[in-house]
């Protein structure tokens, strides 16, 4: 499954296949399944699957996450995504996390973890 983001203009550089990288926090909505976080905090590799006009001038990105990404909070270099994560984790928890204990969570590694989670909420 995957999440659509409509955004006023489109992004000239990002297009299909694109991987992209999200700084995910404990406030950011698991849409499909609402309440799993591998952890509270941590960068998660996204790829772009579609780039879509959405009629009226916008444009619809398509990605394969589960999470609500906020573009705030998204790059395409890594180490921007780690730096926005420990921004707002020193914001939020009022004490810095250090660039080097920020876990970065592949794609298809997020994916298997959330299938098996969901299969034991689901028993």
């Amino acid at each position: 499954m995957s999440i659509s983001r409509r955004l006023p203009s489109k992004i000239p550089s990002l297009k299909k296949g694109d991987r992209l990288y999200a700084a995910i926090t404990r406030n950011t909505p698991n849409v499909f399944i609402p309440y799993y976080l591998p952890k509270p905090y941590f960068v998660l590799e996204v790829f772009v699957e579609q780039v879509s006009d959405d009629g009226s001038g916008g444009v619809q990105y398509f990605f394969d996450t589960h999470f609500q990404l906020d573009f705030s909070f998204v790059s395409q270099d890594l180490d921007k995504a780690k730096e926005s994560l420990a921004q707002t984790f020193e914001a939020e928890m009022g004490f810095p996390m250090p660039l080097e204990k920020i876990s970065v969570f592949i794609s298809e590694e997020y994916k298997r973890e959330a299938k098996i989670y969901q299969k034991r909420v689901s028993a």
